[in-house]
């Protein structure tokens, strides 16, 4: 392949991108391989922003209490005990953790 047919295949992906147009049906138009399609894309993005990382989507950020704050500690960290994760846990929050049973 030429440079120039790379340049263009690459604008023309890029621009199906930009239409709306997902990653599956570029793919299957264009007859790429999914890693051709993602370099495609974040090359678009280099070009665009400067940067390839995924950046949070906007809007109303998740609401988090002090339970799903320690629910999410310990699926992170299954292997420490209880006790260690409930005093780092009150350090961090300042509120006081009860281990109890509920049925």
């Amino acid at each position: 392949m030429t440079i120039s047919a790379v340049l263009r295949c690459v604008t023309d992906s890029a621009g199906i991108y930009r239409v709306g147009s997902g990653g599956n049906s570029i793919g299957i138009s264009r007859m790429q391989d999914a890693a051709v399609r993602s370099s495609l894309i974040s090359r678009k993005k280099w070009k665009v922003s400067g940067d390839c990382r995924n950046v949070p989507r906007v809007g109303r950020p998740t609401k988090l209490g002090n339970r799903r704050v320690l629910t999410r500690e310990i699926r992170k960290n299954r292997t420490q005990p209880m006790a260690l994760i409930r005093e780092e846990f009150q350090q961090a929050s300042g509120s006081i953790v009860f281990n109890e049973y509920h049925p």
